[in-house]
């Protein structure tokens, strides 16, 4: 018995000194929302809005495959009743320019399908994701969309982006 109780004891304290402290871990700041608004402020996300997009589809065009289909993403609710469609993760992430060993840039480039209804015209916007890399920050940088950028990283600010349609 009192071998098994050394043994734990062991085993827990190699674990306990193996263990990164508060420092070493990296802070990943990823998470996207995107709302779409026409000229009025309405949101087209909003079955309620004259308008709204019924059927929204997003696809990789940077991937090793064009136009896979992404499924990081869903339609939320903000606090203040707002639809958005949060893109978390899906489409490859290339890398575009490696400063140092320690810094380094991707980019994620997709398109996003939309359509009032199954039988209107679809929509075919483009929307780039371009993120920054350190051993302490993984976040969102910048965004383009339709090759237009709507968005540069505010430090503790959440990655929130609206169009307008």
């Amino acid at each position: 018995m009192k071998s098994r109780v050394s043994i734990f004891m062991l085993i827990l304290t190699f674990l306990w000194s193996c263990r990164q402290d508060e420092n070493g871990l990296q802070k990943i700041d990823q998470v996207l929302q995107l709302y779409i608004k026409n000229t009025l402020g309405q949101d087209l996300l909003n079955s309620s809005s004259t308008g709204y997009f019924q059927n929204l589809t997003m696809k990789d065009i940077g991937g090793i495959r064009d136009q896979m289909s992404i499924s990081g993403y869903s339609l939320k609710k903000d606090q203040n009743g707002q639809n958005y469609l949060e893109y978390i993760a899906g489409a490859k992430r290339n890398l575009t320019d490696s400063i140092s060993a320690d810094h380094k840039k991707y980019r994620s480039d997709m398109i996003l399908l939309l359509s009032t209804s199954a039988t209107d015209s679809v929509d075919v916007d483009t929307l780039s994701v371009f993120y920054d890399w350190t051993p302490q920050v993984f976040q969102i940088q910048t965004v383009n969309y339709n090759g237009k950028k709507v968005f540069t990283k505010t430090e503790g600010q959440p990655n929130a982006v609206t169009v307008i349609k």
